[in-house]
C-alpha cells in the first residue's frame, strides 16, 4: 500500500496536534481536567463527545442543516456526532501536559488532581480515554447516552421492546 504521508496519519501524541486544536480539547486544558476530576469526585457521569455544529435555516416549517464556521449568538444549530474523531484522538490523551494561560494555575491544579484523585493524573487519563471510547462506540445509540447521563427511563421494558436482541447486545457492549 505504500507509505502514508505524515499529513494524513492520525495523531499519535499530543505533540501531533496543532496548537489551535489543543485549545478545543478538554484533556488539553487544565481547567477542563479540573472539571472532569470534580465530576469523578462527585460521582457525576463523564461524557466526551466530538462533532460538528451546523446551523439550522428555517424553510417554511422545516429546518435545513447548513455548515457553520463558528457558533453565532441567536442562530439555531444542531450537533452532528463525529465518533471517529474520538477514536483517532485516544492516543493523544496526556492530561499531565494540559495547558493553562497562567502557569501557576497549571502547577497548582494538576498537583491537586495528583494528590486528591485516586491514581492521580494517570487515572484521569484513563477516565478521559474510557469516556471518549464509550461515547464514540455508543454514538449510534442516543438512548444509551441518555442512560449514561442518568435518564434510566430509556431502559424501561416498554422502550426497549422495539429493539432487536442483537441491537440490545451491541448497545450494551458499547456501554
Amino acid at each position: 500500500l505504500g507509505e502514508v504521508p505524515p499529513s494524513e496519519r492520525p495523531p499519535s501524541t499530543m505533540d501531533d496536534l496543532p496548537a489551535y486544536t489543543r485549545k478545543l480539547l478538554a484533556f488539553c486544558r487544565v481547567w477542563c481536567c479540573v472539571e472532569i476530576a470534580s465530576a469523578v469526585r462527585y460521582k457525576k457521569p463523564v461524557v466526551m463527545m466530538a462533532g460538528i455544529a451546523r446551523t439550522l435555516r428555517r424553510l417554511d416549517t422545516k429546518y435545513q442543516v447548513m455548515p457553520l464556521a463558528s457558533l453565532l449568538p441567536g442562530v439555531p444549530y444542531a450537533f452532528e456526532s463525529y465518533p471517529t474523531l474520538l477514536h483517532s484522538l485516544l492516543p493523544t490523551v496526556d492530561c499531565a501536559r494540559a495547558e493553562a494561560t497562567v502557569p501557576e494555575d497549571r502547577t497548582r491544579e494538576m498537583g491537586k488532581i495528583e494528590r486528591e484523585l485516586p491514581g492521580g493524573v494517570s487515572a484521569l487519563d484513563k477516565i478521559v480515554k474510557d469516556a471518549m471510547f464509550c461515547s464514540a462506540t455508543a454514538a449510534e445509540f442516543p438512548w444509551l447516552q441518555q442512560a449514561a447521563m442518568g435518564d434510566l427511563s430509556v431502559l424501561s421494558p416498554q422502550r426497549m421492546a422495539w429493539m432487536s436482541d442483537e441491537g440490545k447486545v451491541s448497545a450494551l457492549r458499547a456501554a
